[in-house]
């Protein structure tokens, strides 16, 4: 049966279901009509402020025949997206959703056609399944992160959301109605990243995002001047960083830690305001992807991610501390 991705509200207490909400349009549970769009890579974002919740979604699984007939006869992409131009159908985008009802404020898609699965990969020679050829896999992997009452472009104030893509790009929306502020790009794209499973922030100005560069291409980003506008790059570095970092303040300095998907399970740990490696943690043995929890002077990593031939898992322990 054709999955139909969605977001669930569930009661804390009993667990009863009190809204869900399709990010894909409706396929009757018939196979080759819409599929996927799947929310996955990091808990979705709360706004208590505007009553909304926030995901980014991933690409299509499948398409009806229609469509896939209307794609081949387009010329340019722009085109060819029309054809998925269907309501309901959400892949990669970031959505609002009302947190009261489960209906839809906003969603705002950025690529003109993903229709991807495993079968796309160049793996096994002579299968022939994969739904639309040359999809790019530029799924969301990870939730917007929100920053409110944030001043952009002169004295104006909004409220901001900003998400990274595996495409290798960044994107900044207005969170009240989805309106794309900025994009800029941050790193190569890839089925594997490109950026995924999160990423974090300051809380005030500031967001940091990872790069997995899984085909290890030669690529520079600029640093702007300083003064340069909302969505610019502050500073860079060429250390390994596949998995989700964690913003960590301790001792009067700030920190970000980069998981990099060693198998002995090493994080990088940053200057917050320069980039700069400060040091190297290792929690294995066992590969790290997950960003670190930080509590009561402590930040705590989970050990051994072993999936799609990347990574190692844990062989003596799931789970390492290390005091700040």
């Amino acid at each position: 049966m054709p999955s139909q991705a969605s977001v669930v509200k569930l009661d804390a207490r009993s667990g009863a279901k009190l809204w869900q909400c399709f990010t894909a349009p409706e396929n009757y549970g018939v196979p080759g009509n819409w599929s996927g769009n799947a929310v996955w890579g990091s808990a979705p974002t709360i706004d208590e402020k505007n009553g909304l919740v926030y995901v980014g979604t991933g690409n299509s699984y499948d398409v009806p025949d229609s469509a896939k007939q209307c794609m081949d006869a387009a010329t340019t992409p722009q085109d060819k997206g029309k054809c998925l131009d269907v309501p309901g159908n959400w892949f990669n985008s970031v959505i609002g959703i009302y947190i009261a009802n489960g209906s839809l404020a906003w969603g705002h898609r950025v690529s003109y056609v993903d229709v991807w699965t495993a079968a796309c990969l160049p793996l096994v020679p002579g299968i022939t399944d994969c739904p639309v050829k040359n999809s790019p896999d530029y799924d969301f992997g990870q939730a917007p992160l929100y920053f409110p009452s944030t001043v952009c472009g002169g004295s104006e104030t909004k409220d901001i959301l900003v998400a990274a893509q595996k495409s290798g790009w960044a994107y900044g929306f207005d969170a009240r109605n989805g309106e794309m502020l900025w994009s800029t790009p941050v790193g190569p794209g890839s089925t594997a990243g490109g950026s995924q499973w999160g990423s974090t922030t300051n809380g005030v100005d500031t967001v940091f995002l990872q790069n997995s560069n899984h085909y290890f291409l030669n690529y520079t980003l600029i640093k702007p001047a300083p003064g340069s506008p909302a969505g610019r790059i502050r500073h860079t570095s060429q250390s390994s960083a596949m998995g989700a970092p964690t913003y960590v303040a301790a001792q009067g300095s700030a920190y970000v830690v980069y998981p990099i998907m060693s198998p002995d399970g090493k994080l990088v740990v940053m200057r917050a305001d320069s980039g700069a490696v400060w040091t190297t943690l290792v929690a294995g043995p066992g590969s790290v992807v997950s960003g670190p929890a930080v509590a009561n002077g402590y930040l705590y990593v989970g050990v051994g991610y072993s999936r799609f031939g990347w990574g190692a898992p844990a062989s003596t322990h799931g789970l390492a501390a290390f005091k700040l």
